[in-house]
């Protein structure tokens, strides 16, 4: 799907991101992993083809991006959902806003009505459709928004630290709009420094940014294997090296970890 091809990117002489190659294909899920100012923001906008490589190449199937005519084509198939929601909208009533991306395709008034209509419903969000985007919680503004991703049929869903502002009723949306997204082949990255965000069943590759290189790992039980003693939080390292010690599978999600913790005083050690 996307390709990145020995990408440089430097601001202000700063060199950002230097000599980076990895591939996105469709329907992959994958967790970028970086320190503050590592460079993740910048390697989305230019997923976005917002930000434009000093040097090297990105291709979308195939096609390299040369002008800006072909970055279009990023931003027409990438959207994001920001970390700060409100930064999201457009317009203050959500129904205005989900039109928006509907309003340069031609359609009459009753065709948009149609397909806003339809999408709500299959979000079971009919509640939202009359109301202001103001009086709206956090957790119903992030279903908005993905009704707006979905309106625009868009393939790549970039979200921005989505999951570490939520409590615990969103995080079960959240969850189930990321097995949504996986239902419909959508390809998502989530920006994340919270790795007990919920995997929900879904094989999760993860980049990690890390000296302005790009580094690839096919699952999470490899990119935590490989990273057992890199972590600053003493928590993620002590339950890392609780599951080396007794042979489990690497993970961080609370559900996994409390099943692990009752298995070994329980005298199983089963994998």
């Amino acid at each position: 799907m996307i390709t990145f091809k020995n990408i440089t990117f430097k601001y202000q002489n700063n060199i950002i991101l230097n000599k980076i190659s990895f591939e996105i294909n469709q329907g992959d899920f994958i967790c970028l992993y970086g320190d503050n100012g590592s460079g993740k923001t910048t390697l989305s906008m230019m997923l976005m083809g917002l930000f434009k490589p000093t040097s090297g190449e990105i291709f979308i199937k195939n096609k390299p991006i040369i002008s800006k005519e072909d970055a279009n084509l990023l931003m027409k198939k990438s959207g994001i959902i920001f970390q700060n929601i409100d930064n999201q909208f457009v317009y203050s009533e959500v129904k205005r806003d989900l039109a928006f991306s509907l309003e340069n395709k031609n359609l009459s008034f009753e065709e948009m009505d149609k397909i806003i209509l339809n999408k709500v419903k299959e979000h079971k969000i009919e509640e939202l459709l009359p109301k202001k985007i103001n009086v709206l919680s956090g957790g119903e503004k992030q279903k908005v928004a993905l009704v707006e991703f979905d309106i625009d049929s868009k393939e790549l869903l970039i979200l921005d630290e989505s999951f570490s502002m939520l409590d615990p009723q969103n995080i079960k949306h959240f969850s189930s709009l990321l097995k949504y997204l996986k239902d419909k082949n959508k390809t998502v990255i989530l920006i994340s420094h919270d790795l007990t965000f919920p995997k929900n069943d879904i094989s999760w590759k993860f980049l990690k940014i890390e000296n302005k290189k790009v580094i690839t790992y096919e699952n999470e039980n490899e990119f935590l294997k490989k990273n057992l003693s890199n972590f600053k939080e003493k928590s993620f390292r002590e339950i890392l090296s609780f599951q080396q010690k007794y042979n489990l599978k690497y993970s961080f999600e609370p559900k996994i970890i409390a099943n692990q913790i009752k298995t070994i005083k329980e005298g199983k050690n089963e994998n």
